[in-house]
């Protein structure tokens, strides 16, 4: 098995399979291996901070290793089955079927049938009936395990609630029972013990026992991973991700986040300071966004952003918040954030009327919404985000003009502005989805054609090219409610749907919705019958047997109010609403506590102007010879941080690094020297610096040798004329070309113009390319193994890919190569 021969070079996106990451944990020996699976892309589930918290935890004891595993793209897959191949690790290459426990992540509904794909590409029997001892228990956890049944039958065991606690007790339970050797059903029995553990086999929707969610109740002192991953491609949410609370108690009537992880706590300004500047140490970013449910009114944001930025802005490091609800903006937070860089703002008014507002508890008054847009305006922001939700209880014609109007209301505020209009306003539309253990739990979905019709309608509406509307496709959002609302008899349902082949349902380009209509058909079951269909409030619903703490009654009288437009008060503000769960009286703060006036944190002293410029030359081999030029800018960046090199900044709005790579390398393409300029505060131990910056940089890049670069030195992109590249190549056994290298390459320098065609941007561009080609001589004449000496020119256009002219001189006989392996040379001199 050699992923690294027969697949990774054939891929798109190579630098998600390849691991290595810095702060990723590669364990030689290990009591018990878990593999921590997030069925989605590399740069959605890396971005997921639960699958962070856990991988932390797991990695902190000596006795066990955690690894991770992602859903593969198609091309990986497809060439994964092409060989035989299983799926394997990051970190150790392990196959799935090798480890001890593996915990799928179910945050989302649509990614089911990419847990079945994982587990079959994995070669592990799809049925928790079909699977012995001998292979690996497999669990799953998260928001999608409130309603547990839909995956029942392919799960060991589910983990309801919050996983710090719960995980350990789980492993420790493991490793007895495995000592012990016994039996797959006593090892389930004895994990049906722990609280938050649900064994579907063991108990069923009709069983006694009820399953109550485990609860972390100091966030203080639960366990925060400092040192996460950095990822070599571009991840969703590519920065520090620091949660400063857990819960609200809000009480948003659609919202299940809200109910599942009830009740609110918050983190101690203290020790959000403590991890900030640990994380930021740690990992090299130059973001940190502060996230909970409700981050503007975490009890002392204001105090809290003004402390954090007095150390953030000296080190040229942006703060952001996420969505934001309307009327926790204030001019003080905006000053502050935007002294660095102007992160994106979100603000989340969901419904288009006070009154419908009301009805989903979001109460809001339109003011509110436009003081913070001034506010917006006035701190220099031209650009946000509106997000609403279509097909909301008790909705109507006048609630969807509502949020037309809402929208024109917006992009009309900037007129009256003096400071600034507003350039865009992007709007997100998404239709409603009745979750499990919320207010509107017994309501249906609106139908299919009626969602359709409103989103035609608003995006009619907003018509001004200052508006980019984007939406949740309908059908998405109806497989969603289904399987949200189902029962076990959706197992069936969701088996046929993989093997027709649905892959990645939640994205609008790869849903077929189709083939699960077909699915639905051949199961004898129909999807209205869970998503548009009311429930009765005396039956029992498929997911009574999960507990979130929040009484049924409770529930009920919510949605009661909802129908009438009544809203419900935050608890934090008026007296306990009695939902069931119990908070402790310190759990949560008043929304006025007193916080402290300022935390001490360490300012460096800012860069000093006078500088040099150095140029370092790098060797780029092995995996990391995957990275595109983007992800080697970015890997360099993030290294020299790390490594506390004094680099300068360049000044204005938008600071940034004074840093210069050479011309991109081709993906794939190995390097005995990639260079790089960067400039450095004056008189800076040189030396030093690089072992630091070497000590920060993965396995394959390596700077080997540097010199000091005077101010007439060329820009870097220029300082060399050519580029000399190795090329070696291996005939497929049993094949031959049909005519001899050298004389192919004869012709090729014969020609007058070599064409190729490049997509850029969506758009087809035509180049010639032999003007760029300087040379090409063959070393080896090997007629099954030959090398080649190509030289390339360097034109300030561009310049010419290796591929790209091996594809002019060996045409269709480049299906006959059974591995290229391509080397750009030093030069003599840098």
């Amino acid at each position: 098995m050699d992923i690294w021969s027969d697949i990774i070079p054939y891929i798109q996106r190579p630098s998600r399979y390849l691991g290595g990451e810095i702060n990723a944990v590669e364990k030689d020996k290990a009591r018990t291996y878990i593999a921590l699976v997030f069925p989605d892309l590399y740069e959605i589930g890396m971005s997921h901070l639960g699958l962070k918290i856990l991988y932390h935890v797991l990695n902190q004891r000596t006795d066990t290793a955690a690894e991770r595993l992602f859903a593969p793209d198609l091309d990986y897959e497809t060439l994964l089955r092409r060989h035989g191949y299983p799926l394997t690790s990051l970190e150790t290459s392990r196959p799935l079927h090798k480890f001890d426990l593996i915990g799928f992540s179910l945050q989302y509904e649509l990614t089911y049938t990419n847990i079945l794909n994982i587990l079959n590409l994995g070669q592990i029997p799809l049925k928790a009936s079909e699977r012995d001892r001998d292979l690996p228990i497999v669990i799953a956890g998260g928001p999608g395990a409130f309603n547990p049944e839909p995956l029942a039958p392919f799960i060991d065991l589910f983990v309801i609630g919050e996983g710090e606690e719960v995980i350990l007790e789980l492993v420790d339970t493991y490793q007895q029972w495995r000592d012990a050797s016994g039996t797959k059903e006593q090892l389930l029995k004895e994990l049906n013990k722990i609280p938050g553990i649900y064994v579907p086999s063991l108990t069923g929707i009709n069983g006694t026992k009820c399953t109550k969610k485990r609860v972390i109740q100091d966030l203080d002192s639960a366990p925060y991973p400092v040192s996460p991953i950095v990822p070599y491609p571009k991840i969703v949410h590519d920065r520090i991700v620091l949660e400063i609370a857990r819960g609200c108690s809000r009480g948003c009537r659609f919202c299940q986040a809200g109910i599942i992880y009830r009740p609110l706590r918050e983190r101690s300004p203290e020790k959000i300071k403590v991890l900030t500047i640990e994380s930021l140490r740690n990992t090299g970013y130059d973001e940190i966004s502060l996230v909970s449910l409700n981050t503007g009114e975490y009890s002392c944001l204001t105090p809290l952003v003004a402390d954090l930025m007095q150390y953030l802005v000296h080190q040229r490091i942006s703060l952001s918040l996420p969505t934001l609800r309307p009327g926790s903006l204030n001019s003080t937070i905006l000053e502050e954030i935007g002294k660095v860089r102007k992160t994106g703002f979100t603000l989340v008014p969901e419904a288009g009327t006070e009154r419908l507002r009301k009805a989903i508890n979001k109460e809001m008054a339109e003011e509110q919404l436009l003081k913070d847009i001034e506010r917006l305006l006035d701190a220099g922001w031209d650009a946000l985000k509106l997000y609403f939700m279509i097909g909301l209880p008790t909705e109507t014609q006048e609630d969807i003009d509502g949020i037309i109007s809402l929208c024109q209301k917006v992009l009309a505020s900037g007129k009256n502005n003096k400071n600034r209009r507003i350039r865009r306003v992007s709007v997100s539309l998404s239709p409603f989805v009745p979750k499990p253990h919320t207010p509107f739990q017994w309501l249906p979905q609106e139908e299919l054609a009626a969602l359709k019709e409103k989103l035609r309608y608003i995006r009619h509406r907003l018509k001004d090219g200052r508006f980019i509307v984007r939406w949740q496709l309908p059908e998405i959002s109806f497989l969603e409610a289904v399987i949200a609302r189902g029962d076990k008899k959706l197992a069936t349902v969701i088996e046929r749907a993989y093997h027709l082949g649905c892959r990645f349902d939640s994205w609008s380009e790869k849903l077929d919705f189709q083939k699960w209509l077909e699915a639905f058909h051949y199961c004898g079951l129909d999807p209205k019958a869970y998503a548009n269909t009311v429930k009765n409030p005396e039956e029992t619903l498929y997911w009574e047997h999960i507990s979130t703490g929040v009484k049924k009654e409770f529930l009920w009288e919510e949605f009661i109010r909802s129908q009438k437009a009544v809203s419900t008060p935050d608890c934090r503000i008026g007296q306990c609403l009695n939902c069931g769960i119990g908070c402790q009286p310190l759990t949560t703060k008043p929304l006025e506590a007193p916080c402290l006036n300022s935390l001490p944190l360490h300012h460096p002293e800012p860069g000093k102007r006078r500088s040099e410029r150095i140029r370092l030359k790098l060797e780029k081999k092995g995996p990391m010879r995957y990275l595109s030029h983007l992800e080697f800018q970015q890997l360099f960046y993030r290294a020299s941080r790390r490594s506390q090199i004094p680099i300068i900044y360049s000044q204005g709005a938008h600071p940034h690094p004074k840093i210069s790579l050479g011309q991109a390398l081709p993906v794939g393409v190995e390097s005995e020297g990639e260079f790089v300029d960067i400039e450095l505060t004056a008189n800076a131990k040189i030396m030093t610096l690089i072992d630091q910056l070497n000590s920060q940089l993965p396995y394959g890049l390596r700077v080997t040798s540097w010199q000091r670069i005077s101010p007439g030195y060329p820009p870097i992109a220029l300082a060399q004329e050519n580029f000399k590249f190795k090329i070696d190549i291996e005939i497929k056994r049993g094949e031959n070309i049909r005519s001899s290298h050298k004389e192919r390459i004869n012709n090729f320098m014969k020609q007058e113009k070599a064409l190729v065609r490049r997509q850029k941007e969506g758009q087809e561009k035509v180049i010639d390319i032999r003007p760029l080609v300087g040379s090409i001589n063959l070393i080896n004449e090997d007629e099954k193994t030959p090398c080649l000496e190509l030289v390339l020119k360097n034109h300030p256009q561009g310049s010419a890919k290796p591929t790209e002219v091996l594809e002019k001189i060996y045409e269709e006989d480049m299906a006959k190569f059974s591995s290229i392996r391509i080397k750009k040379l030093a030069p003599d001199h840098f």
